[in-house]
This record gives C-alpha cells, sequence and structure tokens, in this order.
C-alpha cells in the first residue's frame, strides 16, 4: 500500500493535469480505456492506443474535430478511412463515416490500428531506427514526421502515466 501511496503522488507531482484526466474520468470513459488496452494488447499496441485514445478523444468525451477533419475515440482521419475502405470522397460519405466511427467503438479501433500497422511497416521497411517513435508521429501527421514531434512527446508522455498506473490497477483508482 505504501508502494502504491509513493507511486500516486510521485505521478500526482510529475503530471499534475494528466492525473487529473484520468481521476476525473466517468464509467464510460473508464470502460473505453480498458477495453482499449485489453484489445490493443494482443497487437502489442496497449499503451500507445490506450494514449492516442485519451489524448484524441479523452476517451471518447469529445469524438470530433471538424477542423481536420477526424471522428471517434481514436479520431481517424475521414480522408483516410474513406481511402482504406475505397469509398468516395463526398459529404455524404465523410458523414456516413464520421457517424459510424463516432458510434461504432470496433470500427474506430479497427482503423486506428490499421493507421498505425501501416505506418509501423512502412517505417520498417525504411529501416528507421525508431520505429515507434516514426509510427506515432506519422499517425498524426503522416510522411511529415517533423510535423508530428509534438503529438509524439504527448502520447510519449501519457504511455508514462498509463504504465505507472497499470502498476497500480487503474480501474481501482475510484475507490
Amino acid at each position: 500500500m505504501r508502494h502504491i501511496l509513493l507511486i500516486l503522488i510521485s505521478i500526482t507531482l510529475s503530471y499534475p493535469s494528466l492525473w487529473s484526466d484520468i481521476r476525473n474520468l466517468n464509467p464510460q470513459q473508464k470502460t473505453i480505456m480498458d477495453k482499449t488496452f485489453t484489445k490493443a494488447k494482443s497487437f502489442d499496441y496497449e499503451y500507445t492506443l490506450t494514449a492516442i485514445a485519451w489524448h484524441e478523444s479523452y476517451f471518447g468525451k469529445y469524438p470530433l474535430n471538424l477542423a481536420d477533419p477526424s471522428a471517434g475515440v481514436f479520431h481517424n482521419s475521414l480522408t483516410t478511412v474513406l481511402n482504406r475502405n475505397n469509398l468516395t470522397q463526398s459529404d455524404w460519405s465523410r458523414s456516413r463515416v464520421a457517424e459510424r466511427l463516432i458510434t461504432d467503438y470496433d470500427f474506430s479501433f479497427s482503423q486506428a490500428l490499421a493507421e498505425l500497422k501501416y505506418w509501423e511497416n512502412y517505417w520498417k521497411d525504411k529501416g528507421v531506427d525508431r520505429v515507434w517513435s516514426h509510427t506515432v508521429a506519422s499517425y498524426n501527421a503522416g510522411f511529415n514526421i517533423k510535423n508530428g514531434q509534438s503529438y509524439l512527446r504527448a502520447i510519449k508522455e501519457k504511455v508514462r502515466i498509463l504504465r505507472q498506473l497499470r502498476r497500480t490497477q487503474w480501474h481501482q483508482l475510484e475507490e
């Protein structure tokens, strides 16, 4: 118990606003966090996809970004999803895909996973040293990984916190 308390104090002092994010999750957000972690584990993306869900939509609380445009728990790019699924680029198609990404967690998850796998394979084939970093930066910025560096830092920070929280069994944090 003392060890858990020290970890929680350490996290609180190191990342006060992010710790507050986790402590203030509603039950639906906690379910999304747990579901993402569990579902992504078999792909070795449990921390990555959970951090992306946290960063992009605060575990589903903000599922739409009209500026990108992107939608869903993982803020999948509408253009990318349309292209990946061989759908026409039209207002109607974008609206239908956005709606599905928002209402169908599994679809949003599968699209996020496909995006990460695409970039991971791309960067492995290029022989880069830091495949994970390039993959995460590209999830946000495509081929222009320099534009994805602040995104990468944010995801790394969230992964670090999730690893610490996982040791304290985050599903019991509200107790």
